[in-house]
Formats: C-alpha cells, sequence, structure tokens
C-alpha cells in the first residue's frame, strides 16, 4: 500500500514538472473568477433611445376629432405619442428584470448619434400627431426605427413598441366603435347619455379585464426541489461544466497516450510485476486527479457546482469513468499515436454532440443517441436529468 501511494505522489510530482500542463490547471481556477466577475458585473440590459416629436397643434386636433371633451378622463388625455415614450420609460425605473431599457432623448438627432456609437441598439422615433395618423389609417412611417447594421435586437424591440402602442390605443378604438356602432343602437337610455355611458363602461371593462390576470396566467413551480433551486439554477452563457468535463476526458486520453510511451521505455520494468499493473494504473490516474481538483476549483470559484456532497460525488465517478475509459483505450491501441490521434475526434464529438454549449437532441431529435458515445454527455445528464 506505501508503494502505492509513494507512486502516486511520484507520478503528481512528474506531471507537476510540466509547464504546459501546470498552467493549464491553474488556468481553469482563474477562468472561474473571471466568469464569476463578469457575471457580477456585465451588464443584461439592451438600451433603447426613444423620442417623440412635439406636437402641440396636432394633438389638439387629434383630440377633437376623436369626440375628447376637456372633461374626459385622462386615459384619453394628452398627445398619444408623448404618453407612449411616457410608458416605455416607466418600464426601465419599475421592472428590474425586463430586458430593454428604454430611455428618453432630446431630439432625432440623440437618436442618430446614440445608435452610431452603440450607446444605443437601436432607437424610435414617434412622429407627432399620432392619435390622427391612426385614426386616419396613415400607419405609413409613424413610427421610425434607427438600428446599427450588426444588431439584430430591433424586431425584438419592436414588438415591445407595438405593445405598449396598442395598450394605449386600443381602449380609444373601443370607445370609438360603442359610440358609432349600430350594434348598440337598441339599449333603451335617453339618446344623449347612452353612448357616452355605454363607452365609458366598455373602457372600465377593458382595463378591469386587462389588468386582473384573468385573461392570461402564467404559473412558473421548479419541479425538483425548493425555492433554493431557483438560485442554483440559473442559466449560465458560460459553459463552465461542460469544458470541466471535456477537459478532464482530453487529459485521461492523453495520459494514455504518456504511459504507453513509459511503458515503451521501461519505465515500469524497475517495478516489481505484482505491482506492475498498480503502478501504470495510478501512473495513468495521476494527471485525472490534477484536472479534477482544477475543475472542482473551476465550478466552485465560477459559482457553477450546485452542492458540495452532489459535485464531489460527479466528480469521484467521472474521474474513475474516465480513468476506465483511457485504460481500455489503452489496452485496445497500443500504440501512443493513434490515442493522440483520436483526441481530436472524441474533443470535437464531445463539443457537438454532448450538451457543453447546446443540446442537439433537444432540437435534432435524431441525434440524440450519438451523445451515447461520448463520455462528458453522461456526466453533464448527472446534473441537467
Amino acid at each position: 500500500m506505501n508503494r502505492i501511494v509513494i507512486w502516486l505522489v511520484l507520478s503528481c510530482k512528474r506531471w507537476l514538472k510540466r509547464p504546459a500542463f501546470v498552467a493549464i490547471l491553474l488556468l481553469l481556477p482563474l477562468a472561474g473568477v473571471f466568469v464569476r466577475k463578469a457575471e457580477e458585473t456585465k451588464q443584461t440590459e439592451i438600451r433603447i433611445a426613444v423620442y417623440a416629436m412635439d406636437s402641440d397643434g396636432g394633438s389638439e386636433a387629434a383630440r377633437a376629432e376623436a369626440g375628447v371633451a376637456g372633461a374626459e378622463s385622462e386615459l384619453f388625455s394628452g398627445p398619444l405619442e408623448q404618453k407612449l415614450v411616457e410608458v416605455l420609460t416607466a418600464d426601465r425605473e419599475q421592472s428590474s428584470d425586463s430586458l430593454f431599457r428604454f430611455y428618453r432623448c432630446a431630439s432625432e438627432e440623440q437618436v442618430k448619434e446614440d445608435v452610431a456609437a452603440r450607446r444605443a441598439e437601436c432607437g424610435y422615433v414617434v412622429e407627432d400627431d399620432l392619435r390622427k395618423r391612426l385614426n386616419d389609417r396613415d400607419f405609413k412611417r409613424c413610427i421610425r426605427v434607427y438600428s446599427a447594421p450588426s444588431t439584430v435586437t430591433a424586431p425584438l424591440s419592436s414588438e415591445v413598441v407595438l405593445s405598449r402602442l396598442l395598450e394605449l390605443y386600443d381602449p380609444e378604438v373601443l370607445r370609438d366603435y360603442v359610440q358609432k356602432a349600430e350594434l348598440f343602437d337598441g339599449i333603451s337610455l335617453r339618446e344623449s347619455e347612452k353612448r357616452s355611458r355605454l363607452a365609458e363602461e366598455a373602457v372600465e371593462l377593458y382595463e378591469t379585464w386587462k389588468g386582473n390576470g384573468s385573461t392570461f396566467r402564467f404559473v412558473y413551480q421548479w419541479t425538483d426541489g425548493g425555492g433554493d433551486r431557483a438560485e442554483e439554477s440559473q442559466v449560465r452563457l458560460f459553459p463552465v461544466r461542460g469544458l470541466v468535463a471535456v477537459y478532464l476526458l482530453v487529459t485521461g486520453m492523453y495520459s494514455a497516450a504518456v504511459n504507453l510511451a513509459d511503458e515503451r521505455r521501461g519505465l515500469f520494468l524497475a517495478v516489481s510485476y505484482r505491482y506492475r499493473v498498480f503502478c501504470r494504473g495510478i501512473s495513468l490516474a495521476a494527471p485525472v486527479l490534477l484536472a479534477a481538483c482544477s475543475g472542482m476549483a473551476m465550478l466552485v470559484l465560477a459559482r457553477a457546482a450546485i452542492s458540495p456532497c452532489r459535485e464531489l460525488v460527479g466528480m469521484i465517478w467521472y474521474g474513475a469513468a474516465v480513468v476506465i475509459f483511457s485504460g481500455v483505450l489503452r489496452v485496445v491501441c497500443r500504440k501512443e499515436a493513434v490515442i493522440c490521434g483520436l483526441i481530436p475526434f472524441f474533443l470535437v464529438g464531445s463539443l457537438l454532440f454532448c450538451p457543453v454549449f447546446l443540446d442537439m437532441g433537444r432540437f435534432v431529435p435524431e441525434l440524440s443517441f450519438v451523445e451515447k458515445f461520448f463520455l462528458p454527455g453522461y456526466y453533464l445528464r448527472w446534473f441537467t436529468p
């Protein structure tokens, strides 16, 4: 037993004398720190510039055409373009988890400059007399969009702008419909009160059913744990665990190639035949052990670890699986050049078919079986059942 322990220590010391290997061992924990810092300081919001043109005279004309009296509710008062900008910028202040952050600009030129300087991903300029133009069905160029050629957020943010505009304008459409439609002519009210009262009730019902959550309701629930699971299951843009799994596999395969070269040079002849098999296995497992420690440090420093017990058990069985797989590969191939030639195949295959960057099985179900031929897939599925 003492000889095995001594051989393990000597094997680890031997690998630690390789500058490239030590550099990679240290690089993984440092990368974990970098990932954590980047996720703590990164800006997740997408800035969108917005500007509404002045409509002092046009707004009064639009209100007169829409039949809005001075004593009418605040819902239909004021220029529609200004209200749209207020609603969009209010979303920025009230919602801390919104993807888009709209901010008001002082002029159209500022919108263009911010988009050109990439201070904003895109920008919107709302024309004046927006209410009048919508009533006249003059939709062309009501809202102009400025976007950088490389951005893909303009179509997404346009959906947000359109939804906010419809929230403001739909009650007016409903009110006008109730006031003018022949469907409500048979209501037994005095002619002077009939349309206005029905219009008010329709708008009140619209606001009630729009915001009480009874029309659409989404419930999000974790199915495998309590509230702490939500914090542990954050979506991470950097595939920390996947890269650790692939790194261990490559390390094990390279260790098998080095092990064959050592045997060819007669390194194990100094050991008695009784301990020779154990020493070969320990020499093969030593770099995997060091890589596993480095990978665990990266997971912890990057805050990608779920729980100490689960991480330790997963790393132990995966490290053992890598050693066994590399040992079998060593026996089958018998030449280090063949094993080194297989490393790119398993590296690329693990990155493509295992859920390291992307789970191909969800998009192309016919390729899901290919993952079973690559060891990192089993380790990743252990944490993402």
